[in-house]
C-alpha cells in the first residue's frame, strides 16, 4: 500500500529531462500535446511502480453534503453553518449527478460583503473578482471532469492526484451519482510506508 523507495524523485527527475528537452526544442509539441504526452509517461511509470492498497476509496471518503446550482448567497450560508466540519460542497443536480464543487475558501469571499472588496483593492485577479460578486452556487462554483468511483483502490485515486491539480475529488456510486469527496489529506492519512 506504499509507493517504491525513490519513486517520487524519479519521477520528478524524468519530468523535468522531458520538459526541458520539449520546450527547448523550436519544433517542440504544443502545451495540450506535451501534457498528453508526459501524463503517459507518468501512467506508466506508476502503474510500473503503485502498489494496490486493497482499501476501497468508498472507505477513505468523506459523505457529500449538496447544494443546488441555484442557490443563493443566503441558502449557502445556512448549509455552510448546519455543517460547520465541511470543506468541500457538491454541486449536483436533483438526481445527484455531479455539475461542480465548490471550497469554502470560495464560500468564504462570495459570502464576504461586497464593499469590501474595494478596500481589498482592485489589483485581484478576474477570478477573485468573481467570487466576491458570485451571486449563486453555479456562479462560484469549479467545474472538472475529474472523479473517482466508489470501488476504486485508494492508490489508484492517488495516481491520478500526482496527475492534476485539484486536492479534492468527488466520489460516484455505480450509477454515476455523487456519494462522497476524497482529498489527498484523506489518502495521506492511510499511507503506510514500508
Amino acid at each position: 500500500m506504499s509507493f517504491k523507495k525513490g519513486l517520487g524523485s524519479k519521477i520528478k527527475r524524468f519530468l523535468d529531462r522531458k520538459t526541458d528537452k520539449m520546450l527547448d526544442t523550436k519544433v517542440g509539441r504544443s502545451g495540450v500535446k506535451l501534457q498528453k504526452y508526459l501524463n503517459r509517461k507518468v501512467d506508466k511509470i506508476l502503474d510500473d511502480k503503485v502498489v494496490k492498497s486493497g482499501i476501497k476509496i468508498e472507505d477513505v471518503m468523506s459523505r457529500a453534503v449538496f447544494i443546488s446550482p441555484r442557490a443563493t448567497k443566503k441558502e449557502l450560508l445556512k448549509i455552510v453553518k448546519r455543517h460547520p466540519q465541511v470543506e468541500l460542497f457538491m454541486v449536483a443536480n436533483k438526481d445527484k449527478k455531479f455539475i461542480g464543487d465548490i471550497h469554502e475558501n470560495d464560500l468564504f469571499l462570495m459570502l464576504t460583503p461586497n464593499d469590501l472588496f474595494v478596500e481589498v483593492g482592485l489589483d485581484l485577479a478576474f477570478n477573485l473578482e468573481k467570487k466576491f460578486f458570485a451571486t449563486t452556487a453555479r456562479d462560484i462554483m469549479r467545474k472538472h471532469d475529474t472523479v473517482c468511483h466508489r470501488n476504486d483502490d485508494m492508490m489508484d485515486v492517488a495516481k491520478k492526484f500526482v496527475q492534476i491539480e485539484l486536492n479534492e475529488m468527488p466520489v460516484l456510486n455505480d450509477k454515476k451519482q455523487v456519494i462522497g469527496f476524497v482529498t489527498q489529506g484523506m489518502i495521506l492519512r492511510k499511507l503506510q510506508v514500508k
